[in-house]
């Protein structure tokens, strides 16, 4: 269950050294998340108030920017993908 769904812009370079734009999604998930001091913020801010109104907007914008920068920076987990393909070749996830 996802609580907010972030779009941003991201770039990378291409081996001929160009560069591709395009956006990357991010989904503030407790149960993925909930160890990611990032997260952690921004999902006890949802479990406080319930929802966004004036009075905790400002709050809501500083955790939201903290979250997504920390999405910005994330990367594949390579051996953590490799276990998942090997889970999900032999029909156990």
């Amino acid at each position: 269950m996802g609580l907010l769904l972030a779009k941003f812009p991201h770039r990378w370079t291409k081996q001929d050294g160009g560069t591709v734009e395009g956006l990357r999604e991010a989904v503030l998930c407790p149960p993925c998340e909930h160890t990611d001091p990032a997260a952690a913020a921004l999902i006890a801010l949802f479990a406080v108030d319930e929802e966004l109104d004036l009075s905790n907007l400002p709050a809501f914008a500083e955790l939201a920017a903290e979250w997504v920068e920390a999405a910005r920076c994330r990367t594949v987990d390579l051996d953590a993908l490799s276990e998942d393909e090997e889970l999900w070749s032999r029909g156990e996830l």
